[in-house]
């Protein structure tokens, strides 16, 4: 009973490996020989990519078994001497000894990072792909005690996030104040709601083939923090879906769209159709189509009068998954667009089995098409290549007369950018609805 007493007071009990209080120990020691010696420790703290996703979406039995083959996969990477510990969720270190300088723990980190490359092995018939995040600390150049070095680590590991994740980052001073950056943000994010820091934009649409008009407008999420100031999308959306929160900002989301766009019909604009982003998040959710029909009817908005957008790379992360969720969002009438087109991976014999409606052409694009050959050739191509798949074209990003003539000769069918407008509340939406309606839009 002693015996067992002990283990568990030192062991991770779902993976067998040293916990953080036998973690403690054992890179005490090391440091009080590397003193001794002259030599080098390495510490790495690795934390899973995403491991939420997994978590929330097979569920927390597969969650723990993905945990376990974690560990099993780092034991089978490291020397006899090295040390595996498990600190609790998804975060795991190992201590490397006698390094004579980085880069013995920088070779460890890049063959950690290519053995998660490998699909763990779950039950006999599935499997996990996940990849670390891993910050590198070294004693006695980042810290003198085992609190110091797992709190630089710690820090390294998060700049590794920051870097677009699957990848290794050694400490270094400068790292703090981004870490602190860091602490303030989340912190600021989780009282964005309660605080109703958040706002809703609308960019409209108009098409510029056949009959021309207004056709709807792209729901777009603001925050004003009121420590922070602007904070933008491409900042706070992932930290949202690290932290968990995103679900919570979908629905608002999603909610004050739907509320928006039937006060747009409400006001005589009956033929809108309003675009809602998805995030990687939502589409590992199993009950989203559900969730989706029950936003929809609270509000009296038609499945065909919203579409939802997600972008090429999170449909290709899980091509089998997308396939399945968007033939669900799908059958209940929903329209489905594939946004920023053109920035990733995916090919024309995939794109022909999602049943989507609309290509967006990414502004990256769009930007350069009268001054770059080739931004004007792809373009062309994703205008064809759609319209072959009898796919409807939207170009993002138009800023000029010449972009529009440009798309108006490749037959592109519509546009959304500043040359039409910029994003405006929905105050000033219904405003330029009502302008619109009463006016023509001048396209020569």
């Amino acid at each position: 009973a002693e015996q067992e007493l002990r283990y568990l007071a030192n062991y991770d009990t779902l993976t067998g490996l040293p916990n953080r209080a036998l973690l403690g120990e054992r890179l005490g020691a090391a440091v009080i020989s590397a003193r001794r010696s002259g030599q080098k420790v390495g510490l790495l703290f690795l934390d899973l990519d995403r491991f939420k996703h997994i978590n929330d979406s097979l569920g927390h039995t597969t969650g723990d078994r993905t945990l376990k083959a974690a560990g099993a996969r780092l034991r089978q990477c490291v020397r006899e001497t090295d040390v595996v510990a498990r600190l609790g969720g998804d975060e795991f270190t190992v201590v490397l000894e006698n390094l004579t300088d980085v880069r013995g723990a920088e070779e460890m980190a890049q063959r950690l990072i290519h053995a998660f490359a490998r699909p763990l092995p779950i039950t006999s018939t599935q499997e996990a792909v996940i990849s670390p995040s891993i910050g590198i600390a070294i004693y006695p150049d980042h810290g003198q005690t085992p609190a110091d070095l797992l709190k630089c680590a710690d820090t390294a590991m998060y700049q590794a996030k920051d870097r677009g994740r699957n990848t290794w980052a050694v400490y270094h001073a400068g790292m703090d104040a981004r870490a602190r950056d860091h602490a303030t943000l989340v912190t600021a994010l989780r009282r964005a709601l309660e605080r109703n820091e958040f706002s809703m934009v609308y960019q409209p649409k108009l098409a510029i083939r056949g009959e021309r008009g207004i056709t709807g407008m792209e729901a777009l999420l603001r925050w004003h923090s009121r420590e922070l100031g602007e904070v933008p999308p491409s900042v706070f959306i992932p930290l949202a879906e690290e932290t968990g929160q995103i679900h919570d900002i979908s629905a608002y989301v999603f909610s004050t769209a739907c509320a928006d766009l039937r006060r747009f019909r409400e006001g005589g604009h009956r033929n809108l159709t309003m675009a809602i982003n998805l995030s990687a998040a939502q589409l590992n959710r199993p009950d989203l189509t559900l969730h989706i029909c029950d936003m929809l009817a609270e509000h009296d908005v038609a499945p065909n009068q919203v579409e939802l957008e997600l972008t090429e790379s999170m449909v290709m992360a899980n091509a089998e998954q997308s396939v399945r969720l968007l033939g669900e969002l799908k059958s209940i009438g929903a329209r489905l667009a594939i946004d920023d087109f053109g920035t990733g991976y995916s090919s024309l014999a995939y794109l022909k089995r999602l049943p989507i409606d609309t290509l967006k052409i990414d502004q990256e694009f769009v930007g350069d098409v009268t001054t770059d050959p080739d931004d004007a050739a792809i373009t062309s191509t994703i205008i064809t290549m759609a319209h072959s798949l009898q796919l409807k074209v939207v170009a993002e990003g138009v800023e000029t007369a010449e972009q529009l003539a440009f798309l108006q000769a490749q037959h592109c069918d519509e546009i959304q950018g500043y040359w039409l407008s910029r994003p405006l509340s929905a105050d000033a939406c219904l405003d330029f609805l009502d302008r619109h309606a009463a006016t023509s839009v001048d396209l020569a």
